[in-house]
């Protein structure tokens, strides 16, 4: 049935087509659409204009009948777009691959409630309830939910770019406060513990932390075409896909042999995502800590470094800091006027 023919009576809710077994309905009023709604929920247009029907987020101007056919290709239109957005991020923005699979992995976490492409700002309320409480029953960081957040607001900036929404779902959505604390390092023997009794790739893993100041995601994908052994000098790829140069100690070679070549971590297996092995990590430390992070193992080189050295800029670099204030926050647990001021009071 032509859309166009259901029409006539003026000011009423039109139900088109289903889509995903979900209701879409249009507002009609003196022959121009007026609004919409999605598996009930309604959302009014900025501009009125002419009858079209819904699909994939996408407004179609001719307002026929749609076909199976082109039901089913819409349907599948998501996952295109999908493709397409992380081919451009590569191509184009030329993300790192640890960007690239954490815009893959926040994406699918949406694409469990709903069409992506298509979600409207109820769906992404949903969504961003989910993600509070991880499926392990502890909550989430919330550095964690601010960077899901910023992936999925750089999925539909490119979708508003080009045209594939007009709308931005998450403009609704505010990343949680991330509360800012003094650097807690973890403790020399507690360190070497974890290291001597782990699983190798663990071990291997922690090393690059504490001895090579790698974050999770790059000591994930660390790999041994990463060290120049003449120069004694690691090249590391990190955030942003930048490169940054972190020498080769005795400890951390002697650590992570022998070589294998490939992936370090894995000793030249298929290497994990940054997220897999930050799960694997999460789950070995919290029945084996109180409390530790692989960042903390991480917080005890870049403090060791701050207080021997005492050039927080050199440290900037090492650690693949933006800004150097970010080192002088490290330089507050290892500032020794704080036991100067203490002794002054006895």
């Amino acid at each position: 049935m032509n859309p166009l023919e259901t029409c006539k009576p003026l000011g009423e809710w039109l139900t088109v087509a289903p889509w995903k077994d979900r209701s879409v309905s249009l507002l009609v009023i003196d022959g121009r659409q007026q609004a919409f709604t999605l598996a009930g929920k309604r959302a009014a247009l900025s501009q009125p204009g002419p009858i079209l029907v819904l699909w994939t987020g996408r407004y179609k101007t001719d307002a026929r009948a749609v076909d199976d056919s082109e039901r089913e290709a819409s349907v599948n239109a998501s996952p295109d777009l999908v493709s397409r957005f992380m081919e451009w991020s590569d191509r184009d923005r030329n993300r790192s691959p640890n960007t690239l699979s954490r815009y893959r992995e926040v994406i699918a976490s949406l694409a469990d409630i709903a069409d992506p492409i298509a979600a409207t700002i109820d769906d992404l309320d949903v969504w961003w309830e989910s993600r509070i409480i991880k499926a392990d029953g502890d909550p989430r960081a919330p550095g964690s939910r601010a960077n899901e957040l910023a992936c999925l607001r750089a999925f539909y900036k490119w979708a508003s770019r080009f045209d594939h929404r007009a709308d931005d779902p998450t403009r609704r959505l505010e990343p949680p406060k991330v509360p800012i604390r003094v650097p807690r390092p973890i403790g020399k023997s507690e360190m070497e513990k974890l290291i001597r009794e782990a699983p190798d790739d663990l071990m291997r893993a922690f090393a690059l932390g504490a001895y090579g100041g790698m974050r999770v995601a790059e000591a994930a994908s660390a790999d041994w075409s990463w060290i120049d052994d003449e120069s004694r000098r690691i090249y590391i790829l990190g955030k942003g896909n930048k490169q940054r140069l972190f020498s080769l100690s005795v400890t951390l070679n002697d650590l992570i042999m022998p070589r294998t070549g490939g992936n370090i971590v894995t000793a030249g297996a298929a290497p994990y995502s940054g997220a897999q092995l930050q799960r694997r990590i999460n789950r070995y430390m919290k029945t084996r800590t109180d409390g530790r992070t692989y960042h903390d193992i991480r917080k005890r080189g870049a403090a060791l470094a701050i207080e021997k050295t005492g050039d927080p800029v050199a440290v900037t670099k090492a650690y693949g800091w933006s800004d150097v204030n970010t080192a002088m926050h490290y330089h507050e647990t290892s500032n020794d006027m704080l036991d100067r001021i203490a002794d002054a009071l006895t």
